[in-house]
C-alpha cells in the first residue's frame, strides 16, 4: 500500500519542481535580494533615518541617541532578515527589478530620501494604528 502512495507523491513532487518557473529558484531569488541590497545600501538608510529620529530626541541627547544606536543596531543581522524576507516574497524578476529601480538616477534619489520618509511616517502609523487598536477595544465593549 505505501508503495502506491509514494510513487504518486513522487510523480506530483517531480512535476511540481519541473513547473517551478526558470531563473526563479530560492538560489536566484536570494542572489537578487543580494544585488538589490547592495544596490539599495541599507546601511546608508538606516543611518539617515536614525538621524531624522535623533531630532525628535533633545538636543543635548542626540548625540548619546545616535551613539548608541550606531552601536546597538545590528546592521548584519538587520540586512540578512531584509534578504530572507525578499527571497520569500518577490520572484527573481521582481528583485531584479527593485534592483535596477534603486540603480537607476531615480531611485537613488528616493533612497537618498528613504530614512527622512521613514522617519517622518513612523509617527504617523504608529499613533494610527494605536487610534484603530482602541478603537477596537471600544467596539468590543
Amino acid at each position: 500500500m505505501r508503495t502506491h502512495l509514494a510513487l504518486p507523491l513522487v510523480m506530483l513532487s517531480g512535476l511540481i519542481l519541473h513547473c517551478q518557473t526558470p531563473g526563479d529558484s530560492a538560489s536566484d531569488r536570494r542572489a537578487a535580494a543580494e544585488r538589490y541590497a547592495r544596490v539599495a545600501d541599507l546601511k546608508r538608510v538606516m543611518d539617515s533615518m536614525v538621524t531624522e529620529m535623533a531630532k525628535t530626541v533633545p538636543p543635548d541627547q542626540r548625540d548619546a541617541f545616535t551613539g548608541y544606536m550606531a552601536k546597538a543596531f545590528d546592521m548584519s543581522m538587520f540586512k540578512g532578515q531584509v534578504i530572507d524576507v525578499m527571497v520569500k516574497h518577490f520572484t527573481t524578476k521582481e528583485l531584479n527589478a527593485l534592483a535596477a529601480f534603486y540603480g537607476s538616477p531615480e531611485g537613488m534619489s528616493i533612497l537618498k530620501k528613504i530614512g527622512s520618509y521613514m522617519a517622518d511616517m513612523l509617527p504617523v502609523v504608529h499613533q494610527a494604528v494605536v487610534k484603530a487598536a482602541a478603537d477596537f477595544k471600544s467596539s468590543q465593549k
